[in-house]
């Protein structure tokens, strides 16, 4: 394990190299948008520094960047789609870690839980989702391991390298380290 804890900060336009270095990462990319995708700098620009709905991160061990974080309370239209009310406080959150160096070395998992840290100071009552694609049998183990449990599943709901996938319904009621 390396001497750091893992650390997120806000996402910073200085980190566009990151980015860009990560997702043209093939390793990268088979789990995260996909082969297909030509990353650019300008589609970074645009996909990762334009919308400011989503909260935006990068995970550090050591004052190193390796991940990518972001978080985003779930449309009204995403909230029917995935079984919940529309009253309801519902976050969703996805991540990846570019460093291929670092993955499996539980880092993921540290990412997580500073993640929904995050969120719960936003909302402390909120659920946070996330929908992995079924067959992204390593990222649900690692949810799993993080006090998610799958409460659904959507069909053909993610466009990944050229046709629509299933994903997982997957989400925590975590408050303070306790899941309930």
């Amino acid at each position: 394990m390396y001497k750091k804890d893992p650390t997120i900060r806000p996402l910073k336009q200085g980190d566009k190299a990151f980015l860009l270095k990560w997702l043209t990462t093939e390793e990268v990319l088979a789990f995260y948008e996909g082969r297909d995708r030509q990353f650019t700098e300008a589609l970074i620009q645009e996909k990762f520094y334009a919308d400011t709905e989503e909260d935006r991160w990068i995970g550090e061990v050591g004052g190193v960047p390796i991940a990518y974080l972001q978080s985003y309370q779930l449309t009204v239209g995403d909230k029917r789609t995935y079984g919940y009310s529309v009253y309801q406080s519902v976050y969703g959150m996805d991540l990846f870690i570019g460093e291929v160096t670092y993955w499996n070395k539980g880092f993921g998992s540290a990412f997580i839980h500073l993640l929904i840290a995050r969120i719960r100071e936003k909302d402390a009552a909120a659920i946070v989702t996330v929908d992995p694609r079924v067959k992204n049998v390593r990222a649900i183990a690692c949810y799993k391991k993080c006090g998610f449990s799958i409460v659904g599943k959507v069909e053909k709901r993610e466009w990944h390298e050229g046709s629509y996938h299933d994903v997982y319904i997957m989400e925590t009621k975590e408050t303070n380290g306790i899941v309930t």
